[in-house]
């Protein structure tokens, strides 16, 4: 099984080239589904991290 960063690697060039997944990965050793899936988990914990770096609230002056 390919690391994270091949995948990473992956994605990023499906998602530059255009192409459906189906697409991408004919004559590779991929499958359209694992790119895909890869696709979701990488986006998902960007999202994540951007998330987590947020913070919300507020201060309050009592006087």
């Amino acid at each position: 099984m390919a690391d994270r960063a091949v995948w990473t690697k992956r994605v990023s060039e499906w998602r530059a080239s255009g192409l459906s997944s189906t697409e991408f990965c004919r004559g590779r050793d991929f499958t359209a589904g694992g790119l895909r899936n890869a696709a979701h988990h990488i986006e998902r914990e960007l999202r994540e991290r951007r998330t987590r770096k947020v913070r919300v609230g507020h201060r309050c002056s009592r006087q």
